[in-house]
């Protein structure tokens, strides 16, 4: 029998299986994918941190994610010999995490799974936290719509297993501020407690941290300007209310967080590292004639040089952070042109990666704040609308972590994937649960279009499964012709090896002299997923062999390689020059004598970069005829697969 008590717990209880199905939903999707570009590094890092920190480990990935994401790591005994294989350095990372996966007899399939299952407890960690927001502003109703619709993002699945920084992030900066914000209505042990969990959390989640300075600010500005006091729980000092003793109260917290981080970063930061010589690069560019400060780069550089003389923060610390600053300004695919600091690459980003319901149902939301703050603000109705409608300022601490980061994004220079704008998600989750203002109240009609727009979410995200990274809305014609709006980590991420290798299998099986070329982007190893091709230029790991001639054969492209390949007036310019030098090398063929003379004439060095030009402008020539055409099948909406005859070869290769 349905007790009274239990009816209260039922939406308690719905949530929890709602955030049981999602991590259900984001681990499983990943069991049949390779690891994503970041993932091997990551991982690899996180794993070394806790038994060889000896290793040189990245110091600009951040270590919250990658630590937690390892644990599991630790009690598999997995093989990793020190200091082995030396790589070039401006690759260590990358190959290191290679050769953990792959070259040392580990298990990659069972450890990422492994890892992955961690991440998504990250993931439903910050879930948590939206149903609970949402439903202390809106009620139980509105926090159970906000759950679902994280529960069935793409965008939170497709990221929620996935070994990177960017879940651990996004749940530290939302964490953070409600922590916060709470800490300024209430000041207690635990509530201080709690804040600066958060705050050193998100510090060592990801080198952005430093965006939740001015979201703090804002909210201490909207402390004291507000009549509501401080109330202290400690200390005998009771409610603080004048806004100057507000802002005093303000500073000791913000310095009590400050103190707490910059020890735990001391103590965590005392790893070998990966060094980039950036601070000797900054100190050389402060130095240097005609320096100004009164810029965004010279302000940036003077903070940074300035930082790393007072040695507040560890070496380590210091030197990820600048070299991730200086990595900022890099560049995507937009609507298949190069995007580099474009104002317009995140707002396409979100319009086309987030379900059209979901969109929908952001825009009620809106709608249904303004009508219920109009009612409930009417003497008469009053009783009738409960919860109350949140006001202005209770909204406030969101509307500020959603505009701060939103500014950030805009402004950004680091235009290669949707993945940035994860922070953002969760406030407009929490912000769509005003819709329970149109199932509580309103007509018959309307809540029949939000309980069918909220079907709608689950449906779009389904039908897209287990291809979570791929997703995008029917705005763009669904996944199948996403890469021709974005790429990378938006949707290619090196993770569809093993859908290639069963695809290939299927129909081109290694028995048959069909040629089989790929160009893999990503870091992952095509030969452990049974992939043995001849290698196209990748736009991660360069290939010391020869050119491989361009013949009929069947061509696996993955979709960020064929739009990150340029077919400019620059390429159509050089290609003459670059093949008529090649051709004169190719005269050579079976002329031993004349051979050495053109080594002699001019070096080997010189003919190995042009034949090697060669390749990449071939290559960016056969990109630029296939962009043109519908590939003949994908896999997993990342690799396009294209047949190819000796006459579409001819005719790419003389293409203009």
């Amino acid at each position: 029998m349905m007790t009274a008590d239990n009816l209260k717990k039922a939406p308690t209880w719905a949530a929890g299986a709602l955030l049981l199905l999602y991590v259900i939903l984001a681990v499983s999707a990943t069991t049949q994918e390779s690891n994503t570009f970041d993932e091997a590094e990551h991982l690899t890092t996180g794993y070394l941190y806790w038994v060889h920190s000896e290793e040189k480990l990245n110091p600009g990935i951040g270590v919250l994610a990658q630590t937690w994401a390892a644990v599991p790591l630790l009690f598999d005994h997995l093989k990793f010999v020190p200091g082995a294989a030396n790589p070039p350095a401006n690759m260590s990372q990358w190959a290191q995490g290679y050769r953990f996966f792959y070259l040392m007899g580990n298990d990659p399939t069972k450890f990422l799974l492994q890892a992955r299952f961690m991440i998504a407890l990250l993931g439903a960690a910050l879930g948590a936290l939206v149903y609970f927001w949402s439903r202390e502003l809106f009620g139980p109703t509105a926090g159970l719509i906000s759950l679902l619709l994280f529960a069935f993002s793409p965008t939170m699945l497709a990221h929620g297993a996935l070994v990177t920084a960017d879940m651990a992030a996004a749940l530290c900066f939302f964490a953070a501020t409600l922590c916060f914000w709470r800490l300024t209505h209430t000041v207690s042990i635990g509530s201080l407690s709690l804040s600066i969990l958060a705050f050193v959390g998100l510090t060592l989640a990801k080198m952005s941290a430093g965006l939740i300075l001015p979201i703090y600010a804002s909210i201490l500005l909207v402390r004291i300007l507000s009549k509501k006091p401080v109330e202290f729980h400690f200390a005998k000092l009771g409610a603080i209310k004048t806004g100057i003793a507000k802002a005093a109260a303000g500073a000791l917290l913000l310095l009590a967080h400050g103190l707490v981080a910059i020890g735990v970063l001391r103590l965590v930061y005392r790893f070998n590292y990966f060094g980039w010589d950036v601070m000797a690069e900054i100190q050389k560019e402060v130095e240097a004639p005609g320096f100004s400060p009164w810029n965004r780069h010279g302000l940036q550089v003077l903070v940074l040089e300035t930082l790393g003389k007072i040695k507040l923060l560890p070496d380590a610390y210091m030197e990820g952070f600048s070299h991730t600053l200086r990595l900022m300004a890099r560049g995507g695919s937009l609507l298949g042109s190069h995007s580099t600091g474009s104002f317009w690459f995140f707002p396409v980003a979100f319009l086309v990666k987030t379900p059209i319901s979901t969109l929908v149902l952001i825009l009620l939301s809106l709608t249904a704040l303004a009508i219920w703050n109009r009612n409930a603000s009417k003497p008469s109705s009053t009783a009738r609308y409960e919860p109350r409608c949140p006001s202005l300022y209770d909204l406030s601490p969101l509307l500020i972590l959603g505009g701060f980061y939103s500014l950030a994004c805009l402004t950004s220079h680091l235009n290669i994937g949707h993945r940035h704008l994860l922070p953002v998600y969760p406030v407009l989750f929490v912000f769509a649960g005003a819709n329970a203002y149109w199932l509580l109240h309103g007509t018959r009609f309307i809540r029949a279009v939000v309980a069918v727009l909220l079907l709608g979410v689950a449906v779009e995200s389904l039908s897209v499964r287990p291809h979570y990274l791929a997703f995008f809305n029917q705005f763009v014609g669904g996944p199948s012709h996403g890469y021709r709006y974005l790429v990378d980590s938006s949707l290619d991420w090196g993770q569809d090896l093993p859908g290639l290798g069963k695809w290939l299998d299927r129909n081109a099986p290694t028995a048959s002299d069909t040629r089989l070329y790929l160009s893999y982007f990503g870091t992952g190893d095509p030969e452990y997923y049974g992939i043995k091709s001849l290698k196209l230029p990748s736009r991660f790991l360069a290939d010391s062999s020869l050119p491989v001639p361009l013949q009929a054969g069947i061509y696996c492209i993955s979709a960020t390689s064929l739009q990150g390949a340029l077919w400019t007036k620059v390429e159509q310019d050089l290609y003459p020059k670059v093949e008529a030098e090649v051709a004169r090398w190719d005269a050579t063929w079976g002329h031993p004598e004349a051979r050495k003379s053109l080594v002699r004439q001019q070096g080997a060095p010189y003919w190995v970069r042009y034949l090697k030009v060669f390749e990449l402008l071939q290559f960016e020539r056969l990109c630029h005829y296939l962009g043109q055409r519908e590939p003949d099948d994908e896999v997993g909406y990342s690799i396009l697969i294209y047949r190819l005859s000796d006459n579409d070869i001819q005719a790419a290769l003389g293409a203009k």
